[in-house]
């Protein structure tokens, strides 16, 4: 059985004959046709007749061109990754003046020792006689130069009557944060607070509310030591200590101890926590709370005598006393309490060390008193075992940080040199003022698509070395790659041919490329700064600025006369000298030129 269905699209759809169809009388009658079949031969069938095609006329069909497909242009190869430095190197390599800080640290450990003189001088003793010597040698094995330096010793000495001597401490205190490995601070502060010091300088309206609590006799004489300052802003009372050689310098300290006296009585709490602190809490402030400090930097040792008796003799030594009878200052208790509060949440645990002593009669005395004598021995070893902790600490610390450099793969040599011009950079920029104009025409000319190298020259010492380093963090952005060099600052930049090798080697970096390229001779550097150069792009641009290339004299020749895209070059030197000349020569067309006036002149630059 077979036919055809259609569909509802009108396609013709073949239904085959199901098989299994029937019954067995149908299957028997149709097994005895095919023997019959079987025995009888089959005729042969009839030929065919031929068939005739007609035939058609031919149509040719407009045969369309293929289509031409254009191939995609090739992606810009991106900027070699800078990921596997790590993001101080990145920043450093980059020039980002504004994130770049020095961690590098010198071979020295340099530590301030402060304390109340009278109080600590057994412990003071202690460090200068046992500890000091053990930790400079200690230090000098591990190839490091050990100082201490204690305003209460030597010729210090000579500086605690001198008005200067706070300025003195809290710059020695700064050098010693920056350039230690290790501790920098180092704080005896036990039971005395010390009595405060008269305040340098006084803000005017403070003065005159303290004028007007007093009675004429104290009035005259704080004017007389107190200088009115008008040209300060906000206005300000300046101390003036007598000079050794006036008649009222051998009365100062009772004179300075009596001027406290009338501030601590007639000024409030505010007025008294501002400007009536003691050496060793300003002393505290600079070492310890200030920006600059750290807490792994810094130890604590503290002292307290037990069953302590007011009464005797010797008690002025170890308390602040006041009235009569003596008896404990109140205000320098209160202001000692507050500050060993502070040090308690500043200081760490294991860089505080206390003792508790009992009190003896005459004060502390290792030779009559054994228990006296036994915190001697233990001052000795906790102190020097916690000093030399910190020290080894600090030093393994500063080999990983080197260590770490080197497997960022940028030498100590390039690390060091490009840090060293950062940080001028970067204290150019902090006292820089003023050239709002010249900088905005500067950016604006490293900014747009001139191929011209920007020279700023002028007199010595009209500010072009701040303008350089200004224009240079005004033009950072992600970017832009700053190199910068400080001709003759430093022992690379003191030749043409290391000069040049830094930058290359820096530009290297930078571009992902091989640093040998960096070494090649000399006569071959000026190539290779050029090809270096040619790998700025979009994503990677560079700004290139050399500060006073007059400095040493150099031969130019090297620098490029025509800049690759995305490059920028500033350079600067003093006017109408050879280096000048030379420049002016070897750049021709390819030089704008800006010269900066003379401070003492009103005009203001000139743009050639």
């Amino acid at each position: 059985m077979g036919g055809t269905c259609s569909s509802k699209n009108n396609t013709a759809v073949t239904i085959e004959p199901q098989k299994n169809m029937g019954n067995r009388q149908g299957k028997a009658a149709s097994s005895s046709n095919d023997m019959q079949k079987r025995k009888e031969p089959t005729p042969k069938p009839d030929p065919p007749p031929p068939t005739v095609i007609p035939q058609q006329k031919e149509h040719r069909t407009a045969v369309e061109p293929p289509l031409k497909i254009e191939p995609a242009p090739a992606p810009k190869p991106s900027p070699a990754s800078l990921d596997f430095y790590r993001d101080d190197v990145q920043k450093l390599l980059f020039g980002q003046l504004g994130f770049v800080k020095n961690t590098q640290k010198p071979w020295m450990v340099r530590m301030f020792v402060s304390a109340v003189a009278v109080d600590s001088d057994l412990e003071r003793n202690i460090f200068w006689k046992h500890i000091y010597p053990k930790l400079r040698s200690h230090c000098s094995e591990l190839g490091y130069e050990f100082l201490a330096v204690d305003p209460q010793e030597g010729s210090w000495t000579n500086l605690v009557q001198d008005k200067n001597t706070r300025d003195i401490c809290s710059n020695v205190i700064l050098e010693c944060q920056a350039k230690s490995t290790g501790p920098n601070f180092l704080l005896f502060l036990n039971q005395k607070h010390d009595r405060c010091i008269c305040p340098k300088q006084i803000r005017s309206t403070a003065f005159d509310r303290l004028q007007k609590k007093v009675d004429e006799e104290q009035k005259g004489l704080i004017n007389r030591y107190y200088y009115h300052d008008t040209n300060a802003i906000p206005q300000v009372h300046i101390l003036q200590p007598p000079h050794e050689s006036h008649d009222d310098f051998a009365d100062w300290p009772q004179t300075k101890e009596r001027i406290c006296s009338i501030m601590r009585n007639c000024w409030g709490k505010e007025e008294k926590e501002f400007y009536m602190a003691s050496d060793i809490e300003m002393d505290v402030s600079d070492g310890i709370f200030s920006p600059t400090s750290s807490k792994e930097g810094t130890v604590w040792v503290h002292r307290v005598l037990n069953d302590f008796d007011s009464t005797d003799e010797v008690a002025w030594k170890y308390v602040d006393l006041a009235g009569d009878p003596k008896e404990p200052d109140g205000h320098s208790q209160e202001q000692l309490i507050q500050l060993t509060r502070r040090l308690a949440d500043q200081v760490i645990e294991s860089h505080f060390i206390k003792f508790n002593v009992p009190w003896k009669e005459g004060g502390l005395d290792p030779q009559v008193h054994s228990s006296h004598q036994q915190y001697v021995e233990t001052l000795k070893s906790s102190l020097l075992k916690q000093l030399m902790e910190i020290i080894e600490k600090s030093i393994s610390e500063k080999e990983r940080i080197d260590e770490e450099i080197q497997t960022a793969k940028i030498s100590n040599r390039l690390f060091d040199e490009v840090l060293h011009h950062t940080l001028i950079a970067q204290n150019h920029c902090k006292s820089f003022v003023g050239q709002t104009h010249l900088l905005e025409d500067l950016k604006n000319h490293l900014t747009s698509d001139s191929k011209q190298v920007l020279l700023i020259h002028g007199a010595t010492g009209s500010g072009k070395s701040g303008v350089a380093a200004k224009i240079t963090k005004m033009c950072q952005r992600d970017s832009m790659a700053n190199v910068i060099r400080f001709v003759g600052s430093s022992g690379a930049s003191r030749s043409v041919n290391s000069l040049v090798q830094s930058i290359c080697e820096q530009l290297a970096h930078i571009y992902q490329e091989h640093v040998s390229v960096s070494y090649k001779g000399a006569d071959k550097l000026g190539c290779t700064l050029s090809q270096l150069l040619l790998k700025a792009s979009s994503e990677r641009q560079v700004l290139i600025v050399l500060d006073g290339l007059d400095t040493l004299d150099m031969n130019v020749s090297w620098l490029p006369t025509t800049l690759p895209s995305h490059v920028k070059l500033l350079l600067t030197c003093t006017s109408s000298t050879k280096t000048h000349e030379n420049i002016k020569s070897h750049l021709g067309s390819h030089l704008v030129e800006i010269e900066i006036p003379a401070l003492d002149e009103k005009n203001d630059y000139k743009l050639n």
